[in-house]
């Protein structure tokens, strides 16, 4: 059976079976309230892992959220107590680096290619959000016979740039006139600086003989462009994962920070031109909802690929798109999709409101109880 559930015997969230995106969106909330709900902000959840058979890739990033926001409930000096077996799963988590990057923090050397010149980068990894024994790592139960994991498969954590980039609203030396073009200076410097790292980490998943180099650029600058919004915008961390195996291309992005509306409402002379077309709007959900389409909108205006573009290619390109912000997700799917001769993100946004279901699990719009911060992009691709 899969599911996530609360534990409160044992003080556990325990996930077990096929964790996809929407168990994760659809139960873990839910324990984790259950948890604080029945012991307060004084006891800090232990994670069971020991069921699981099998983790979605675009859960990696999300799980990594979740310690962040459970690490600022409880102090950093806390980390949440994980337990998990050796058996598959686990080591789909060894091999795609989770441990690594939620473990104790340790130094490493990244070999970058930047204007021709390979350069050794020193970084740092590990947020120590996780309490685990990493002798447990390793050995597992019939590892001879499983199928082998891409090593490239990794999930990758870009730290927080947001505090260059919000200083200057507040910057006395700088004229308001004059704000966009040092907004603009700050975004495309960091957009420069993460493309050598997103073509290191990425370029070698999505290059295939069959794939024309233009479509691989083309993935790649967008996947740069939106880790480069979510590290300057969101005021937290990035998680980003991307997996290619069996005709299938899985993008996953997720910051867990402020979200839309707090950068919209900085930006110079932003005008809502979704919430326009709907009047007044007072259901906290469909305001969610359409702060969606409000983004999807202001990109199609920019001269570069951002979310937009990677919308577009969805929809053109067969595959689905999953946004997620706060207590909203919106799905699009190039069957539904692709019947429009154009994707106009107000009318989008009535099609499928138009089209919500009451069954989650095949409606393009998914309003959950439970509020997860920040926002959160899910991509597969059939190729």
């Amino acid at each position: 059976m899969t599911e996530i559930i609360y534990n409160d015997d044992l003080k556990e969230i325990q996930f077990s079976g096929k964790i996809t995106s929407f168990i994760f969106y659809s139960q873990f909330f839910e324990a984790l309230n259950l948890h604080y709900k029945l012991n307060g902000c004084n006891r800090i959840p232990t994670f069971s892992f020991e069921c699981v058979e099998h983790f979605d890739a675009t859960v990696l990033p999300n799980l990594i959220g979740i310690g962040l926001i459970i690490n600022k409930i409880h102090g950093v000096e806390k980390k949440i107590p994980l337990k998990f077996a050796r058996i598959s799963s686990s080591k789909f988590l060894d091999n795609a680096g989770f441990f690594d990057n939620v473990g104790e923090e340790k130094n490493f050397s990244e070999i970058i290619n930047i204007d021709g010149f390979k350069n050794e980068v020193i970084k740092k990894q590990g947020l120590n959000l996780f309490d685990f024994d990493p002798r447990q790592l390793g050995f597992y139960n019939n590892q001879h016979i499983q199928k082998q994991y891409n090593n490239e498969h990794k999930v990758h954590v870009y730290n927080d740039s947001s505090y260059e980039y919000y200083k200057l609203f507040s910057d006395p030396d700088i004229k308001k006139e004059n704000l966009d073009t040092f907004l603009n200076a700050v975004r495309t410097n960091k957009f420069n600086d993460l493309k050598p790292f997103i073509e290191k980490h990425y370029y070698n998943i999505l290059y295939r003989e069959k794939r024309p180099l233009n479509e691989v650029k083309i993935i790649l600058n967008v996947i740069s462009e939106l880790v480069c919004n979510s590290i300057l915008y969101s005021g937290s961390i990035c998680a980003a994962m991307l997996q290619s195996k069996d005709n299938k291309t899985i993008i996953s992005v997720s910051d867990f920070g402020v979200g839309f509306e707090y950068s919209f409402n900085l930006k110079p002379n932003f005008e809502y031109l979704v919430f326009k077309a709907y009047g007044k709007i007072e259901n906290d959900n469909l305001k969610k909802y359409l702060l969606i389409f409000e983004a999807l909108n202001y990109s199609k205006n920019k001269n570069r690929a951002n979310l937009f573009t990677l919308l577009r290619y969805v929809i053109n390109n067969g595959g689905k798109m999953r946004i997620h912000y706060d207590t909203t997700q919106v799905v699009f799917t190039s069957n539904r999709c692709s019947k429009c001769e154009d994707i106009e993100p107000i009318k989008c946004s009535r099609c499928l409101l138009n089209n919500k279901s009451d069954d989650q699990l095949i409606s393009p719009v998914r309003f959950f109880k439970d509020i997860f911060q920040g926002v959160h992009i899910e991509v597969e691709l059939n190729f």
